[in-house]
């Protein structure tokens, strides 16, 4: 049994020293690295600074003419209303649901009630959307 620990010592001396040896390597390989990057860096001939060239003045454009009048053209568009659907509400948890969702099913008819109205107006009301069927 001693000599099973001896050995397993004597790896892990011989796999740390290689470990060692492997990193003062590459500590040496990175310096000289640097320095031959730094030295082609420093005898590098300096480069002529560009001049800058003349910018050319900008010219204000006129607007295209159009076939329409310009009163149609900028007339604001009005979103098109919601349209009303019907919604399942669950009075108890505070959700609605569309009314093929599974989980109306599930419903209490004490806490159930069925509206036709708009999404906006069933979230004013403080219900939130169904996790399931996203309404």
């Amino acid at each position: 049994m001693r000599r099973k620990w001896i050995w397993i010592v004597a790896a892990v001396v011989v796999f740390l020293g290689i470990g060692a040896v492997k990193n003062s390597q590459d500590k040496k390989a990175a310096e000289e690295t640097r320095a031959a990057i730094a030295e082609t860096v420093e005898t590098a001939a300096p480069t002529a600074a560009l001049a800058p060239t003349a910018t050319p003045e900008l010219v204000a454009l006129e607007p295209a003419e159009s076939a329409e009048p310009a009163a149609e053209r900028s007339a604001p568009v009005e979103p098109t209303p919601e349209p009303e659907k019907d919604w399942v509400l669950n009075l108890n948890t505070g959700k609605f649901h569309k009314p093929s969702c599974s989980s109306v099913k599930d419903i209490k008819e004490s806490n159930r009630r069925d509206v036709h109205m708009t999404r906006e107006a069933v979230i004013a009301q403080g219900f939130e959307p169904c996790g399931k069927c996203h309404p």
